[in-house]
């Protein structure tokens, strides 16, 4: 009788990555962006714009449900776009309760 071996499990953990990604501000520079993301095949949770200081850049907020390997070709593929002008990958690592808070006394008892 042969004892098997037990299998390795690659396991592919997902969790949320929050995405800043500026882009300078053109009409398809939004469509450009999503559809990036929908070809990596990353779940889109959330996705918002804004503007930045800079009148021609705008900040597009995405926050996408893959595993590590997933969100750096992301970020990759983003960067490459032409419109894109930086990608940054703004996800907490902790939870919010263990994050540090600066609070100023304001009087009281």
């Amino acid at each position: 009788m042969t004892q098997q071996q037990p299998q390795s499990k690659v396991t592919t953990e997902t969790k949320r990555h929050v995405l800043a990604v500026y882009v300078e501000d053109l009409g398809d520079a939004l469509r450009r962006v999503t559809s990036v993301v929908c070809r990596r095949g990353c779940k889109l949770e959330s996705l918002s714009t804004s503007p930045t200081e800079n009148e021609a850049v705008s900040r597009v907020m995405i926050v996408v449900d893959a595993d590590h390997r997933s969100s750096t070709l992301l970020i990759q593929s983003l960067g490459k776009l032409h419109n894109v002008l930086r990608v940054e990958d703004v996800t907490v690592s902790r939870p919010p309760s263990q994050m540090p808070v600066e609070a100023e006394w304001i009087g009281g008892p």
